[in-house]
């Protein structure tokens, strides 16, 4: 089934533009983020597959953590054939990769990413299945 998906990014910088990785299913792409931008992928899963979205903040150095830089990345809006809601990006984790100093607090509800690490938010397929689950709108008959 086709499935489009589009995810607005937004830098939070004090010096440098940070970098990224994100994927959409078997599409990735590396960027880095000098600007707010939307990114659009177009994939063809099978129905009744599960498909991850993720965005993988990478590169800051421990000199940057240490000097509480800001260096960080939100994830501002999800798209779905066409639809948004902020309940898509309400869905996602964020599993920072912390620095040693800092102790390891699990995966966080964030669409802050201010450490190195992936944040994901997984769909299944058909989407539109997806979305009437997470916006609660009643009943689904099979």
């Amino acid at each position: 089934m086709d499935t489009r998906v589009r995810i607005r990014l937004r830098p939070v910088t004090d010096t440098r533009a940070p970098c990224c990785d994100v994927t959409v299913g078997y599409i990735t792409r590396g960027i880095v983020l000098d600007q707010e931008q939307w990114l659009e992928f177009m994939i063809r899963p099978d129905q009744g597959s599960s498909v991850d979205i993720t965005v993988r903040h990478r590169g800051k150095t421990e000199a940057e953590y240490q000097t509480l830089q800001a260096l960080a990345i939100t994830i501002e809006e999800i798209e779905i054939n066409g639809i948004a809601d902020p309940r898509f990006v309400w869905q996602g984790q964020f599993h920072p990769e912390y620095p040693h100093w800092e102790p390891d607090r699990g995966a966080l509800d964030t669409h802050y990413l201010g450490f190195n690490g992936t944040w994901r938010l997984t769909i299944t397929i058909p989407a539109y299945t997806w979305m009437h689950q997470i916006l609660g709108l009643g009943w689904i008959y099979d």
